[in-house]
This record gives C-alpha cells, sequence and structure tokens, in this order.
C-alpha cells in the first residue's frame, strides 16, 4: 500500500504543478512530459479509482473529498480531450485548469505517502 500511495501522491503532485506542464508543454523548459502521459498515470498506472475505493488507502473524509471531485475532473478533461492533443492547446482549458486546482486541493491536505 505505501508504494500504491507514493506513486498516488506523485502523480497528483504533477497534475497540480502548471509550472512543469508549462515547461514540458509549452516550450517553456526542456520537461519530458505530455498530456496523455498524465491520463495514463492517473487512470491506468495508478489505478487511481481502486485506490480511492481501497478502505486502506490511509486517506481522511477530507482528502477522499478532494479525491473524489479530482477523479471527476479527470472524467471530464479525460472526455473532452482529443487523442492526440496539442500540449499547449490543453493547458488553457478551463476543464485543464479544474484538474489542476483540484490536484492542487488535494496537494494542500497532504494524502499520505
Amino acid at each position: 500500500m505505501r508504494i500504491w500511495r507514493c506513486n498516488v501522491r506523485e502523480i497528483v503532485e504533477d497534475l497540480a504543478d502548471e509550472a512543469l506542464q508549462r515547461k514540458a508543454w509549452v516550450g517553456e523548459g526542456s520537461a519530458a512530459l505530455v498530456p496523455g502521459e498524465l491520463f495514463n498515470r492517473f487512470f491506468d498506472d495508478t489505478g487511481f479509482e481502486r485506490f480511492l475505493e481501497d478502505p486502506e488507502n490511509g486517506l481522511d473524509a477530507d482528502q477522499r473529498a478532494a479525491a473524489r471531485k479530482l477523479l471527476v475532473a479527470m472524467r471530464v478533461a479525460s472526455d473532452r480531450t482529443p487523442k492526440f492533443v496539442e500540449p499547449h492547446d490543453l493547458i488553457g482549458q478551463e476543464f485543464w485548469s479544474d484538474c489542476v486546482n483540484s490536484a492542487g486541493e488535494l496537494v494542500r491536505l497532504r494524502p499520505p505517502a
């Protein structure tokens, strides 16, 4: 469970880090990160939804609520994002900002690592 929590925390931190995304997606740096990778890590690699449902995940009620909000925001973003999106086209979208803000809220609540 500890490794799973660490993996979830890492993807949530990356989702909350708009500066990192801008470096990678808008050419303001050399970070190697693409939108599809974030979606894959969130939904597939970490199994975020399964993690959220696991009673041993270590989240308190506030963290669980924030995690559910992030899950909903990521589903909306996934539904609205074309399979082959230009990264710079995604970062300014309101639905993506919802993901960044929801992830930031969960990071501020400090889910267990």
